[in-house]
């Protein structure tokens, strides 16, 4: 018999991490900062400095709800809920208030950009339209009556 938690990990993995879209940005991010590290290819500078911006908040609520799935005891399907556009504006928002303008006045090594901020809210329209869903395989939501009765 397969261990509750293995089944648990493998099920989060499905919903969250083997979307197309979401890999398909995690691929890009990864080509850039290793471009940019090698030097292989010139990369226009709006690419360099505002694409890893852009890709921040989709992969951050990601990332998040895939934690908060595998973390959660129970309300597997309150995670799974699509998310209200006022929601993922604020995190977007909030991600820019901390990234933009607190952390640049405490420290020199940041400085505050008014384009990421631009960049920050459509990443998190992005997400909206694209990986805000619920799933839709019957199999795996069987799967998760299981855990709701644990």
């Amino acid at each position: 018999m397969v261990n509750k938690n293995f089944e648990k990990i493998i099920l989060g993995i499905h919903l969250y991490i083997f979307d197309k879209f979401f890999l398909f940005l995690i691929l890009l991010y990864v080509l850039l900062r290793v471009f940019n590290i090698i030097s292989l290819l010139s990369i226009p500078q709006i690419y360099r400095y505002y694409l890893p911006d852009l890709l921040a908040i989709p992969v951050l609520i990601v990332l998040t709800r895939f934690l908060l799935f595998l973390l959660s005891n129970s309300g597997f399907y309150k995670l799974l809920q699509p998310l209200t556009f006022g929601f993922i504006a604020f995190i977007s928002l909030f991600v820019a208030l901390i990234f933009e303008l607190i952390l640049p006045y405490l420290s020199d090594s940041y400085t505050a950009d008014k384009l990421d901020v631009l960049m920050y809210v459509f990443g998190g329209i992005i997400f909206y339209f694209t990986l805000n869903k619920k799933p839709q395989d019957l199999t795996i939501l069987g799967k998760l009556q299981l855990y709701e009765k644990v």
